[in-house]
């Protein structure tokens, strides 16, 4: 009698479904959750700004309305707007982006829901693209298993879904910079000129998204160096045999060939989303009103290498990471800092991603260091380039507002995550890791922009932490409107942080001092001449850390207090005894 063959693993058995079936349920988990979030959400900070600037980029090709925002991501989450009625404020009136996009949502007769809703659902629509990225990447690095692993963390990351339903650049950033790396990946398969394509669009695509994608120059470059030291070849999938071995045997050549080639077409695309005009403006009496910049800007200036627009975002970004500038002001843990801290980054990485998510991480990169040999080396030298390269970059750079500028790493560790299918002999394990994983996410729901793993949120209140977008970014109006009507509240005195607008939704209240853009238009609602007692006090939790205020000390006497209620984490509710 024949010995009985062990049965497959559940794992395995999932694993081994119709990848369609896979993606499309993984799909549907994200996509539900994300418009839960985003149903009971009120603009946050960025928002406004990204969706009205990037509608006048297709309406009217004009680019000097925040054009430190590059075009691609947020036009693209436009477009849905140039199919509707919509009205375009004088961006003459404001005084910046900021109040203009306050006119555009809320004072142009637009249908603010009905904007915020289609710019939202595109977002959505290029997180689903990008769960289908992770798992083709994690599944040809490591099989069916290793895929549903990278899969359903990045299904249930409360960071992506957070960003994964806002009209803001990170999560669509995060899709192009991992779009170039995969495409750089399959052509070391085979290097054919529609592959060359590929790493061009994604390549030109990401870095007319955000600033950040500079950093993709010297990840290729670096990986292009590990993959040939690591002894390989790029293969030709076309040509004569005479030529194609003799060119397949200098690595550095093609290597060097593919990188310009793919650069060509990328300037190409970057040229492409500011309409191949060099001008940031139509009307050739506008002038843009230039910073010092990087050396390089000059001479692109000067030969009109690159669009006026983009080269004036460098510019400005550069003045604001190394000028005097005190206007971003980075938090965390109870310190301010004008400048960027090196622990900063690695600190919020910690504390805004579930613990069995970082278990599984780790665990991957171990198995990649046990497992190290050339080949596999060969393999991962995208994904390793690319980490070292944005941690690297992150950590030195100057501006500490927000984990999401490091939202690029979590699907490259996503992917080497996979690789802890392999490693982990006891698949028990491995279920209690993928069960928390997707636990975390499912008990975030629906405020994922407040999401702060058990241990921490134990140990600190969220606001001892960090706040701005790490936590509060104006997005609990709704929220609070429902806790006043529950509670039969008729007015609060209200401390906002954000950009959305409170009567909008309804909210009676007076005015206390807050970072916000309301305050400049909406005088029905009239300034608190103080704090009574009886009265009902809702400060975001921002304000209550003094974050942008000019007294860091404005609500200190409420940091003693327990507040009466919290809305989502992020707005906080007293009463005056």
């Amino acid at each position: 009698m024949s010995p009985k063959k062990p049965g497959r693993s559940l794992l395995d058995r999932l694993a081994g479904l119709p990848c369609p079936v896979l993606i499309g349920a993984a799909a549907l988990a994200f996509v539900g959750l994300a418009v839960w979030g985003m149903a009971g959400e009120s603009n946050v900070f960025d928002e406004g700004a990204h969706l009205s600037t990037g509608y006048r980029v297709l309406a009217l090709g004009d680019y000097r309305v925040d054009p430190l925002a590059l075009p691609a991501v947020k036009s693209l989450a436009a477009m849905p707007l140039v199919f509707q009625d919509v009205r375009a404020p004088d961006d003459s009136e404001f005084g910046n982006y900021f109040l203009y996009a306050y006119a555009f949502l809320y004072r142009s007769g637009n249908d603010t829901g009905r904007l915020l809703a289609s710019g939202r659902l595109v977002v959505v629509g290029m997180a689903v693209v990008l769960l289908i990225v992770v798992y083709a990447f994690a599944r040809e690095l490591y099989g069916p298993r290793g895929g549903l692993v990278a899969l359903t963390l990045a299904a249930f990351s409360p960071n992506l879904l957070a960003h994964g339903h806002l009209v803001t650049l990170d999560l669509g950033t995060t899709l192009f910079w991992l779009l170039t790396l995969y495409a750089f990946f399959r052509v070391t398969r085979g290097v054919t000129p529609w592959a060359l394509v590929a790493c061009g669009l994604s390549l030109g695509t990401a870095l007319a998204s955000k600033m950040t994608s500079l950093l993709l120059l010297p990840t290729l470059a670096l990986a292009t160096a590990i993959f040939v030291v690591a002894g390989g070849r790029f293969k030709l999938a076309r040509g004569p045999e005479f030529l194609r071995g003799p060119i397949e045997r200098r690595p550095w050549l093609v290597g060097a060939a593919v990188l310009v080639v793919a650069g060509l077409v990328a300037l190409a695309v970057v040229w492409g989303f500011y309409g191949f005009r060099y001008a940031a403006s139509a009307d050739p009496a506008v002038a843009l009103e230039w910073k010092d910049g990087p050396a390089w800007v000059a001479v692109a200036r000067d030969h009109h290498l690159l669009p006026e627009g983009y080269l004036f975002a460098v510019s400005k970004a550069h003045w604001l990471v190394y000028g005097e500038v005190t206007e971003r002001i980075g938090y965390a843990l109870g310190t301010y800092s004008t400048g960027g801290r090196w622990w900063y980054f690695p600190f919020t990485f910690l504390v805004k991603t579930p613990v069995a998510a970082v278990a599984l991480y780790v665990l991957g990169l171990i198995a990649l260091v046990r497992v190290a040999t050339r080949e596999v080396l060969r393999s991962h030298a995208w994904l390793l380039a690319g980490l070292a390269v944005y941690w690297a970059g992150s950590i030195a750079g100057e501006l500490n507002v927000g984990n999401r500028h490091i939202l690029p790493v979590y699907p490259m560790l996503m992917i080497l995550a996979g690789g802890a299918a392999r490693m982990v002999r006891r698949k028990a394990w491995l279920y209690i890791l993928l069960a928390g994983a997707i636990s975390s996410g499912l008990l975030a729901a629906p405020h994922f922009l407040a999401y702060f793993n058990l241990p921490s949120s134990v140990i600190f209140e969220r606001h001892e932490m960090l706040v701005e977008s790490n936590l509060d970014w104006g997005q609990d109006l709704p929220g609070l409107k429902r806790w006043m009507d529950d509670n039969g509240v008729e007015e609060v005195k209200l401390a906002y942080f954000g950009s959305a607008s409170p009567s909008y939704y309804g909210i009676r209240h007076q005015r206390l001092p807050g970072y916000n853009v309301y305050s400049s238009f909406e005088n029905e609602s009239p300034p608190a001449r103080e704090v009574e007692r009886g009265d009902w006090v809702a400060i975001s939790a921002t304000n209550l850390r003094g974050l942008y205020l000019p007294r860091k000390d404005a609500y200190e006497r409420f940091l003693t207090e327990e507040p009466v209620a919290t809305i989502g984490h992020s707005i906080l509710i007293y009463r005056i005894p």
